[in-house]
């Protein structure tokens, strides 16, 4: 006896996006269909070149004083794991 079979699981559907050359947007394509333009988002330039490239240095100072400390911070856990050594006070 052979049970009749139905299924309600639709095939899987093909799905690709093409970017615009009116960047910043994309059409997205749906089992050969398109469902439409997207836009993405896009921000405005809040500072100028010269804005970024004077704030350059003081975020690379900022940087090395973090990654100094991280490091002091290192040495000294190995130092006191070690035994500490003597301080000389």
């Amino acid at each position: 006896m052979q049970l009749p079979f139905t299924s309600t699981i639709a095939p899987p559907q093909t799905i690709y996006a093409v970017v615009s050359t009116n960047f910043p947007q994309f059409t997205l394509f749906l089992g050969g269909r398109e469902q439409g333009p997207y836009n993405l988002p896009a921000y405005e330039e809040a500072g100028s070149m010269a804005r970024r490239v004077s704030l350059t240095p003081i975020a690379v100072v900022g940087d090395v004083i973090v990654l100094a400390t991280f490091v002091s911070g290192i040495g000294f856990l190995i130092w006191w794991a070690g035994g500490g050594g003597s301080i000389g006070l």
